[in-house]
């Protein structure tokens, strides 16, 4: 299962960042997100308008990742294709 949606809005509810040498490091802003089965639950992945890998993070069910994406980005539900 893949499902995708354009981020129009950033409502800065939360922050991703990449942990490297030099400490954590801000990933780039989403452009879209896409939900997807893993791990007996759902990864909601983050990307970037280049198609860079920008977080993600693991839900125990479809409701809860598009709850999350709602919180961050304001996602309707009739986005998701």
């Amino acid at each position: 299962m893949l499902l995708r949606a354009t981020v129009h809005h950033v409502t800065g509810s939360t922050a991703h960042y990449l942990m490297g040498e030099a400490g954590p490091q801000p990933m780039a802003p989403a452009a879209h997100v896409e939900i997807v089965d893993a791990n007996g639950g759902y990864s909601l992945n983050r990307y970037s308008a280049e198609g860079v890998f920008a977080g993600d993070t693991w839900h125990a069910t479809l409701d809860e990742a598009k709850r999350q994406a709602q919180v961050e980005y304001a996602i309707p539900p009739e986005e998701w294709k």
